[in-house]
């Protein structure tokens, strides 16, 4: 019996140590923004394909670009706080962005502000509704 508890326990620590490092794994920045210089940035170069859920890194100044494919899509930013609450008008619920990609069509998303969307690991988590023919990249605003 004795042994039973201990392989129970194990297993469990096991599986919970694989869950924890896949939900880590999972929010690791794939989209790395470029800053924009003064002078002038060509995003066109920097797109590439897009994945069904991207992940920025953010500290209020990142950029999504989007350029949609043959069809209208939409981008879904993941609001991590619930509400906020403001003086005079209690609390304000929050809830997940969305933005229409038009077909063969260009868009800006963002700044996110980072006490709204920024996850645990300091990432912007966006989710695609399709990602055929879709492109993406990120930029960041200079200081």
């Amino acid at each position: 019996m004795k042994n039973l508890k201990l392989f129970y326990a194990a297993l469990l620590t096991t599986t919970a140590l694989t869950f924890f490092a896949a939900e880590a794994e999972a929010q690791v920045a794939n989209v790395t923004p470029t800053t924009v210089a003064i002078s002038g940035t060509n995003v066109t170069g920097l797109l590439a394909n897009a994945s069904g859920v991207m992940y920025v890194p953010n500290d209020g100044r990142s950029l999504l670009v989007l350029r949609g494919g043959g069809t209208a899509v939409t981008a879904t930013v993941v609001t991590q706080k619930t509400g906020l609450f403001k003086e005079g008008y209690g609390n304000i619920p929050l809830s997940n962005e969305t933005v229409s990609v038009p077909s063969a069509s260009t868009v800006l998303v963002g700044p996110f502000p980072a006490g709204r969307f920024n996850t645990n690991t300091g990432v912007v988590a966006i989710s695609m509704s399709s990602v055929t023919g879709v492109s993406a990249t990120a930029v960041k605003l200079p200081q």
